[in-house]
């Protein structure tokens, strides 16, 4: 018996051996694809909290400025009319003690 192989079956291993090459080189690229889309994708979403971060940064900035301004005005009233502060302090003081006591 003879060790060669029959031309017919190499040719058989030989178109296999393309489809194998064919459908790594199809998945080679599909992975490829993925990264480059994940990538993308990762840049996105990076770019929407920053951007978002801004905007929290600026309420934040603005609501800090705002209730500065509430308090410089409450402590003008107070300066200006200090018997009224302190009545409208006890009053609201003996409300909320009442309200904290159940009666």
């Amino acid at each position: 018996m003879s060790t060669m192989t029959h031309p017919k079956n190499q040719n058989v291993a030989h178109e296999a051996k393309g489809g194998v090459r064919e459908h790594s080189d199809a998945i080679k690229s599909d992975v490829e694809a993925l990264k480059q889309d994940t990538v993308a994708a990762a840049s996105a979403v990076s770019d929407t909290v920053a951007e978002k971060a801004k905007d929290v940064a600026d309420l934040a900035r603005n609501g800090g400025e705002r209730l500065q301004d509430t308090h410089d005005s409450l402590c003008e009233q107070v300066r200006k009319r200090p018997t009224a502060a302190v009545l409208l302090a006890l009053g609201a003081g003996v409300v909320l003690g009442r309200i904290a006591s159940g009666r």
